[in-house]
């Protein structure tokens, strides 16, 4: 596995390390936008399963870095989570939103 750390300039490309397979500048939209998540890296193997198998479902938090407090907690900043599953699957869900809804958490 490639390591992307200090390489964001680095051309997209998906045989040449480290594999950024998409690139896009930070005025995008991006630049407010705080991730937060429990390991820095996923590798899946053959089957399109995380390997190694992490004991749970991984969560990755998306917030803003202006401040303010996600909807789920009361606040007004629409927060995101994309949760990776034991078994590769790989969802965004809404944390504010009520069990039963199809995008809730």
């Amino acid at each position: 596995m490639d390591n992307p750390a200090s390489q964001c300039a680095a051309v997209p490309s998906d045989t040449t390390a480290p594999r950024i397979i998409q690139v896009r500048n930070r005025a995008e939209g991006s630049q407010q936008t705080l991730v937060a998540a429990g390991q820095s890296a996923f590798v899946f193997n053959g089957l399109g399963r995380l390997t190694p198998v992490p004991a749970a479902n991984v969560a990755i938090d998306v917030s803003s870095t202006t401040g303010g407090t996600c909807v789920a907690g009361g606040g007004s900043v629409r927060c995101l989570r994309v949760l990776v599953s034991v078994g590769g699957q790989i969802r965004m869900c809404d944390p504010a939103l009520p069990a039963g809804d199809a995008q809730a958490c």
